[in-house]
């Protein structure tokens, strides 16, 4: 929300954040990188998040249309794209990259979507796919072609 605000200067923390919950927000993710972020919030507040929110947010609307304006955009993709998930990832959950796959592909792109072994969560995911990564790219700039599983992408698991 942070970054939906940065970019829409019409809207405020103060929109869905108590004034207290958008002060704290504001100066924790203006110091720290966003997984510190996530860490700095959870031992601070816990279960006691709530307190920094307003029983009822105004604005709605207009926050909508933000996040919906700066997602992902439906177009087809121009280069082959590859999405390594992990099962255990509750920061960026597999549904949004088998939802981002199903869409492009229905789109004519290329995308290739591969579960990581063993129980990868979003802080794992980058160091266990880099032995699937690195070869990868390495075939992009040599111009092999990138495989493509978007007929399996109806019936991929979350």
């Amino acid at each position: 929300m942070w970054g939906v605000r940065a970019g829409n200067p019409n809207l405020l923390y103060t929109d869905i954040f108590t004034k207290d919950g958008a002060k704290v927000l504001d100066e924790v993710i203006r110091n720290k990188c966003m997984h510190a972020v996530a860490d700095t919030l959870n031992f601070n507040f816990g279960t006691q998040y709530k307190t920094l929110l307003n029983e009822q947010s105004t604005n709605s609307p207009a926050w909508t249309k933000a996040m919906v304006k700066g997602s992902v955009s439906p177009t087809k993709p121009v280069a082959p794209v590859v999405i390594y998930w992990g099962n255990k990832d509750v920061t960026n959950p597999p549904i949004m990259g088998k939802l981002y796959q199903q869409q492009m592909c229905q789109l004519g792109g290329n995308v290739n979507r591969s579960e990581l072994p063993g129980d990868q969560s979003h802080f794992t995911t980058p160091g266990a796919s880099k032995p699937l990564y690195l070869p990868w790219i390495k075939d992009r700039l040599t111009g092999k072609p990138a495989m493509n599983n978007c007929d399996q992408a109806a019936q991929l698991p979350s």
